[in-house]
């Protein structure tokens, strides 16, 4: 009894995008396959690398710093996780609220909500790019080295775009030669709806002119 294996599809638009489950199951590439588009047998290929958050173990997750880093490191694919911004801008964050990786309390005092949190969707691109992101301060975290390393008063980590990780990534692949693509994940568009913004929609345009 044979086992078809699914076959991993890169297509190469600009930056690299992936696809799952191509149903040829000779390695080759599927005649319905967009063109340029290549089929990849899982059971023979190397390992993809995927730097979840950037190099998140080392720096800021998230941050340009974080994606420059991993990029430099050999990663395959470098993770955006993408929210908005009140005014609809995609920029790179891993949670809704701002609380556990930035100085927003300091910074914003009065735009907490009666939840005791902070919210992404609730302050401008202008205002988010004030902030000053730390490592990850979660309780619960003991491996985590809880903001030691990179505290708020000495780093200068910020909020950056969907457009501009994707252009420093693209730079980056021209400048050394070598294609990392990058591996994007919605956050919660459920609640942006309810908040009057579609985070599907616009993540779409920045992709698409990327």
């Amino acid at each position: 009894m044979s086992v078809c294996p699914k076959n991993l599809w890169f297509a190469v638009i600009g930056l690299t995008v992936m696809r799952f489950g191509s149903d040829d199951c000779n390695g080759q590439v599927n005649d319905a396959a967009p063109a340029g588009v290549v089929a990849v047998d899982q059971t023979t290929a190397a390992p993809v690398v995927i730097a979840h958050r950037g190099a998140s173990g080392y720096v800021p997750e998230h941050t340009t710093e974080a994606a420059v880093l991993a990029h430099a490191m050999g990663a395959d694919y470098i993770e955006q996780d993408v929210v908005l911004s009140k005014d609809g801008v995609a920029v790179v964050l891993h949670d809704l609220t701002l609380n556990d990786v930035s100085d927003v309390a300091k910074v914003f005092p009065d735009r907490v909500r009666p939840d005791g949190r902070w919210y992404v969707m609730d302050l401008m691109l202008a205002e988010l790019q004030q902030l000053t992101l730390t490592e990850r301060r979660s309780e619960g975290r003991p491996w985590k080295q809880a903001g030691t390393r990179f505290p708020l008063e000495q780093g200068r980590f910020r909020i950056a775009t969907l457009e501009e990780h994707l252009r420093l990534i693209d730079g980056l692949n021209k400048s050394l030669g070598r294609t990392a693509g990058v591996y994007v994940e919605v956050k919660d568009p459920a609640r942006h709806r309810d908040a009057g913004l579609d985070s599907s929609v616009e993540i779409l345009k920045v992709l698409k002119s990327a």
